[in-house]
């Protein structure tokens, strides 16, 4: 059972979109979010700087990175944020889009589900399959080379990056969201349960939040796993124990979470973005 415990923590509000908010994540230094006003915005924690990126179509999704991001339009293309053209396209919406740490392999999946790796250094399509997912898929992570993708299908799936299924994991019920580490799995699924398998013991746990999960993230260390739920709670739980070491509220549902050092980047449905500092010194 999730409780509700109070958390010191540092909140800073950066900046707002012209409507929604789907997408967050950190880019070099940068605060980035991408909206319905099809555009995406970048702030500077440290500095209060702002920048602004018009694009063709309202902002699907943003990949973050240390040196560069990409981000996907409605309209189906996949850019860099740095190029005004699209990198590759899609025939009909992109859901989500990743790529690897160090930007060699860009990877998307379309609302038909259809995935393609691309190779960012040699600009080309490196593979394209149809119908990974039977339903909509709205979760995609490299593992490495290798990418992880989670659908309403109730799957979750791990491909290389020419595309083969190396592994297949069911879920109780739509994969609604998805988050790994070396050695834990853990998904959303039937609105507010979380579910938890070792990949080492094949041990699985459920967990009841008791509300809607919006977003999952583990920490880079790899010991925190923070849950986000549409009524606007956060909650820090140990993935070793299963158990909440805090929560916080910021008011309303969040949609996107990203962490970075002992920092959380949150996203709200109204297009306001947090960060904020989990462990105070």
């Amino acid at each position: 059972m999730i409780s509700l415990p109070s958390s010191p923590a540092t909140v800073v509000p950066l900046h707002d979109h012209q409507g929604s908010a789907f997408t967050a994540a950190w880019c070099g230094s940068l605060a980035c979010t991408g909206g319905l006003d099809a555009t995406v915005r970048c702030s500077d924690p440290e500095t209060e700087a702002h920048s602004k990126i018009r694009a063709p179509g309202p902002i699907k999704w943003i990949a973050g990175g240390i040196s560069n991001c990409y981000y996907a339009a409605a309209t189906g293309g996949v850019f860099d944020m740095r190029d005004s053209a699209p990198r590759y396209s899609h025939n009909s919406e992109p859901t989500r889009i990743a790529h690897t740490e160090e930007h060699s392999t860009v990877a998307s999946i379309d609302i038909g589900g259809t995935l393609i790796t691309y190779d960012a250094l040699r600009l080309h399509v490196v593979a394209e399959r149809t119908e990974a997912h039977s339903a909509p898929a709205i979760v995609l992570r490299f593992e490495g080379e290798n990418l992880w993708s989670a659908g309403f299908d109730g799957y979750v799936r791990l491909w290389n990056r020419g595309l083969q299924e190396l592994e297949s994991h069911r879920v109780a019920g739509p994969a609604t969201q998805f988050a790994f580490t070396r050695t834990r799995l853990a998904a959303a699924h039937s609105s507010h349960l979380l579910w938890l398998r070792d990949r080492l013991s094949g041990v699985t746990q459920e967990i009841d939040v008791h509300a809607p999960i919006s977003r999952l993230e583990f920490s880079k260390d790899e010991n925190e796993l923070a849950v986000a739920t549409y009524t606007g709670e956060v909650h820090i739980i140990d993935p070793m124990t299963a158990m909440t070491k805090s929560s916080f509220r910021i008011g309303n549902d969040v949609r996107s979470l990203h962490f970075i050092a002992d920092a959380l980047l949150v996203v709200g449905y109204d297009g306001s973005a947090f960060s904020i500092t989990l462990h105070s010194p």
